[in-house]
């Protein structure tokens, strides 16, 4: 069985992470679904003025976490299918969301998308997170 602990240290949203996205996150009322802002900078790019797919694949996979976690849900990610859709550009603030889809069994399903201001969807993902302790 696997342990999950908190050290504050996450790339994602730690706080104790000096090289860390430090990520806050709000939710919805029926705590079904969170979101984040994310505005990625030159240090996160792959390509000249676009964010690295790796970047945005770790953000999808935070706010997909976090839904899950804010429900009272200690789990890992078992499976993260991602989609990239458009370039996420760097400099260029983002709406990165998730929603709940379904529970069976030790596994939750998780919808996220990566928004641009305007609304154009950026990238999208489905997360698989498997249920611990």
């Amino acid at each position: 069985m696997v342990k999950v602990t908190d050290d504050n240290n996450c790339f994602a949203c730690g706080e104790m992470n000096p090289h860390g996205l430090h990520l806050s996150f709000e939710y919805s009322d029926d705590g079904e679904a969170a979101w984040t802002y994310f505005e990625p900078q030159k240090s996160h790019e792959g390509w000249s003025g676009i964010t690295h797919g790796g970047i945005m694949a770790v953000v999808l996979d935070e706010v997909a976490a976090k839904v899950v976690h804010h429900l009272g849900i200690n789990s890992v990610t078992a499976r993260l299918d991602v989609r990239y859709i458009q370039p996420a550009r760097t400099c260029e603030l983002h709406k990165i969301s998730a929603r709940l889809v379904r529970q069976r069994g030790r596994l939750v399903e998780v919808k996220a998308e990566a928004r641009r201001e305007d609304g154009t969807l950026v990238t999208s993902a489905t997360a698989v997170m498997f249920k611990v302790e």
